[in-house]
């Protein structure tokens, strides 16, 4: 399918639910879509941290998700880190990932040379718990954040929207 998608134009690729997407087929989606600025393939089990090195690679790109990647470990994040462009950022589901991975790549965020995100969704990593929350709602561009269904944490550090559930974040 990936093959046959040949569209230089296209800017925004959104599917839910692609069981049999691998990592060669994104690799053939940015080789042949170099213009997507967003690209979300949520529920694609089978990629890996390939996957995110080659959507790495999209020039334009501010929005990712591959939510529900079984296969995204820490090296994914690591890969992101350098992202400066990327604005949103969904790894919910991503099982490997851990505490201290994303308390790294949330020190890079707060770095000139770092991702600027502006929304983060981590819901459901199991390995992510009051570390990460506080080291992520010390980021200044981080406007939105979820951790909901991690580690048990409190609930106003589980996600923020705004200047003030933020705020209450940081109390929490």
């Amino acid at each position: 399918w990936c093959q046959g998608l040949r569209s230089p134009r296209l800017r925004e690729l959104c599917v839910d639910g692609w069981p049999s997407l691998e990592d060669p087929g994104v690799q053939m989606l940015v080789a042949h879509c170099p213009q997507l600025r967003t690209l979300w393939l949520r529920q694609a089990a089978r990629l890996s941290d390939d996957a995110v090195t080659y959507a790495a690679g999209l020039e334009k790109l501010t929005s990712l998700s591959f939510a529900f990647a079984a296969g995204l470990t820490d090296r994914a994040l690591q890969e992101l880190s350098v992202e400066s462009r990327l604005r949103c950022l969904d790894l919910s589901g991503c099982r490997q990932l851990t505490e201290g991975a994303v308390v790294e790549f949330a020190s890079k965020m707060a770095s000139a040379v770092g991702p600027q995100l502006q929304f983060f969704q981590l819901e459901t990593c199991p390995n992510l718990g009051r570390a990460a929350a506080e080291a992520l709602v010390a980021c200044g561009p981080l406007l939105r954040c979820s951790l909901n269904s991690c580690r048990p944490l409190p609930e106003a550090a589980t996600f923020w929207k705004d200047r003030v559930t933020r705020a209450e974040a940081c109390r929490a």
